[in-house]
């Protein structure tokens, strides 16, 4: 009989499991590897050290309040086959459909909502009662939102698609014209709440969407709108989940496993070093299935997308504050490790001592210094050295982004920061990209009333200056 086929994951939240889950019962050999001693990411429950007495057990703190939305398939059909208790249960026999809603409130009553289509007396009392507890809103405010969320439920696939996709759910609501209350609990609360969004930069489309599948879970008879774990997240669903992964599907988890490098042949990975209970060790497998940066680096090409649709419509939002400019090009350094490390860069940084705090968004200008840092990258040629420099010039401070690569010429200076503007140079016909990093980076600066200088020479290297007014 032949082996089969083997597969790593790196990662052993509920991504990694799921994944591990759906390829053991395809006939893969699995291997998860986990940076920490337990798996199950933040989904697990944490004991709280102290908190048992008397010899009982500590008891268990939870991230969140494990949301189980009735629209969600996925995890509870995965869920549904994990085998828990003697009599053909499974783990989504946990799930317990929630009959309330409590919105808690610092020093204000907490008002309770029916999760479910009335169905008892006492349905429909707390039902009637909440009619009457407006959360402070004005009447006329909340007839209005309450005729935009029939506009969603009465617009076609068309619409969502080609005109909600370009509305912010805050302009959408209306909310900038509202009063604070509305604003705070139907704009910002909701969405943040219910869908972990915010609804100033979310579209119309993706908030609409799941702000609806929900309702319809409370207004439609027989339909779920939440679900909640009967127990212990560990108890009812991680833990027998390891178990029948490991002992049924025949998983290998590998705890104490923390990633250091990812090591390619060509354009692939062909193993991945790891520390294993502070031992160093490589990994392989036929398959890599990786779940860490390539799915950041997707976020971040997404983001970038759609920021720029933003800035055509005039709808991108910047949120001041004030900040240490280190702190954002550390934070840049940060996110870029694993790239750097894979393609063998150094990166130095450097200060002049003066540590100068700019007023920014700091992930804003965090993402402009990461666009200009993946460019040094991307335009080193041969050089594997980038230089990054924090400071102040008379009454500017300043981010020197330096590589030691390809350059440009001076003919092209002029025009790399137009939208999708690409040097094109038998030294960078193999590079891939948008040509939208420039363009956002200048535009962030910009709103940050800077500007960006650029000093390039062909053969020796190119400095990018962001700088921005001490007093902006």
């Amino acid at each position: 009989m032949p082996a089969k086929p083997s597969v790593a994951i790196y990662g052993g939240g509920v991504g990694g499991l799921s994944a591990a889950h759906e390829l053991a019962e395809r006939g893969f050999a699995v291997t998860v590897f986990e940076r920490n001693p337990s798996f199950g990411g933040k989904a697990r429950s944490l004991s709280v050290a102290g908190s048992g007495t008397d010899g009982r057990t500590d008891l268990p703190a939870e991230h969140g309040f494990r949301f189980f939305p009735g629209f969600y398939k996925h995890v509870t059909d995965t869920m549904g086959r994990i085998p828990f208790g003697t009599n053909g249960g499974s783990c989504r026999d946990n799930l317990v459909q929630a009959t309330r809603i409590l919105l808690a409130r610092q020093g204000k009553l907490d008002p309770i909502w029916v999760a479910r289509f009335p169905e008892t007396i006492d349905d429909f009392r707390t039902a009637f009662f909440a009619l009457f507890d407006k959360l402070d809103i004005p009447d006329r405010e909340i007839a209005f939102f309450v005729t935009r969320l029939l506009a969603l439920a009465t617009s076609c696939d068309e619409r969502f698609r080609e005109e909600y996709e370009e509305v912010t759910f805050w302009d959408f609501i209306g909310a900038k014209a509202r009063s604070e209350n509305y604003r705070r609990y139907l704009g910002q609360g909701m969405t943040r709440s219910l869908v972990a969004m915010r609804a100033e930069e979310s579209s119309t489309r993706t908030v609409g969407r799941i702000l609806l599948q929900l309702f319809y879970g409370i207004l439609v008879p027989g339909r779920v709108f939440d679900r909640l774990l009967a127990g212990p997240t560990n108890d009812v669903w991680i833990d027998p989940w390891r178990k029948h992964l490991a002992e049924r599907l025949g998983v290998t988890l590998v705890p104490n496993a923390t990633v250091r490098a990812f090591n390619l042949r060509g354009d692939r990975i062909a193993s991945v070093s790891i520390d294993r209970d502070g031992r160093p060790e490589e990994t392989t497998a036929d398959y890599l299935k990786t779940i860490v940066s390539e799915s950041e680096r997707l976020t971040r090409l997404v983001d970038s997308v759609l920021d720029f649709s933003r800035i055509e419509q005039d709808r991108k939002a910047y949120y001041l504050q004030e900040t240490p400019l280190e702190e954002i090009v550390r934070s840049a350094a940060k996110t870029m490790e694993y790239p750097l490390a894979q393609l063998g860069f150094t990166l130095t940084i450097s200060s002049d001592g003066t540590a100068p705090t700019v007023r920014a968004d700091p992930e804003a200008l965090t993402q402009a210094i990461l666009n200009l840092l993946g460019n040094a990258i991307k335009y080193s040629g041969e050089a594997r050295s980038v230089e990054m420099r924090i400071g102040t010039r008379s009454d500017e401070a300043f981010v020197d982004v330096v590589d030691h690569g390809i350059g440009i010429a001076w003919d092209e200076q002029a025009r790399i920061f137009e939208r999708f503007h690409r040097v094109q140079t038998a030294e960078t016909s193999g590079i891939a990209g948008t040509g939208l990093g420039l363009t956002l980076a200048l535009h962030v600066i910009e709103a940050h009333q800077g500007r960006i200088a650029v000093d390039s020479h062909p053969g020796r290297g190119s400095t990018f200056s962001v700088l921005i007014p001490l007093q902006a």
